[in-house]
């Protein structure tokens, strides 16, 4: 990104990630610390919490997040970066698409990239790049500079940092140490991931359609409660209902 904005004057770049609000002690720290440097001519806009870095050459990165894009995807853009892409939503990188058509017109090759941790086996950027429709570059922790010489050596940073990841059990050490696309253990529906798929709690709009869907065999009579984003198809469940066999029909019925 930072070699895109030196090379093509005028480049208009963005880095997203899923909440801007997380933006500036993570990514934006190793791009300001470990690619800019100190002494740089770029110029930050925003203070501690930027919105824009403009380079000599008329070049500028703006900074966004999906919950609050703003700026970031109010024009045409050469080159968006996503850190983390792996959280957000396949909806909201077909946004980001809409936005490096090539209009822009500063850069021949116009591009939305990221990068991302290992999830779910079925997240969209695994099916997305089975199909076709992106390009996935695996990498491993020997792939890292600062984890791994350049003769493969692993450096006093490396073995301090492996050390803690080797301490991770379950579905997480199969990620975030081993690099698998992995699903939770003892999951029924291996596609559901708590930190994807929960969000705060909020007031549901009205208009909203509303649903439930009742299970009443078995062991248990279930039931969930749902209302559907028709501007973003996406249902939230918002209620569960889930109590042991021996009551009366009339009675779960009452209860519901």
């Amino acid at each position: 990104m930072d070699a895109v904005a030196w090379r093509y004057p005028g480049a208009q770049i963005a880095i997203v990630r899923k909440e801007a609000s997380t933006m500036a002690g993570t990514v934006l720290s190793s791009y300001t610390k470990k690619v800019l440097g100190e002494g740089t001519p770029v110029i930050t806009v925003g203070g501690v919490h930027p919105e824009m870095y403009v380079y000599p050459n008329g070049s500028t990165v703006w900074v966004g997040g999906m919950d609050k894009p703003g700026k970031v995807l109010s024009g045409e853009r050469d080159l968006i970066y996503v850190n983390q892409a792996e959280q957000i939503s396949l909806a909201d990188w077909e946004t980001l698409l809409t936005r490096v058509t090539g209009r822009a017109g500063n850069v021949n090759h116009p591009q939305l990239i990221g990068d991302c941790n290992p999830d779910n086996p079925t997240h969209w950027i695994r099916t997305r790049a089975a199909s076709g429709a992106l390009t996935m570059i695996p990498t491993t922790h020997k792939d890292n500079p600062s984890l791994y010489d350049r003769a493969g050596n692993i450096t006093e940073l490396g073995k301090r940092s492996l050390s803690v990841l080797d301490k991770l059990t379950g579905v997480r050490r199969k990620r975030l140490l081993d690099g698998f696309w992995a699903a939770p253990e003892g999951a029924i529906f291996d596609i559901f991931d708590e930190a994807t798929h929960t969000v705060k709690p909020f007031n549901i709009p009205k208009l909203w359609p509303r649903f439930v869907g009742i299970d009443p065999v078995g062991m248990y009579t279930a039931a969930l409660w749902g209302a559907f984003d028709t501007e973003n198809k996406i249902l939230h469940i918002y209620r569960e209902y889930y109590q042991p066999f021996g009551l009366t029909t009339p009675g779960h019925v009452e209860n519901l």
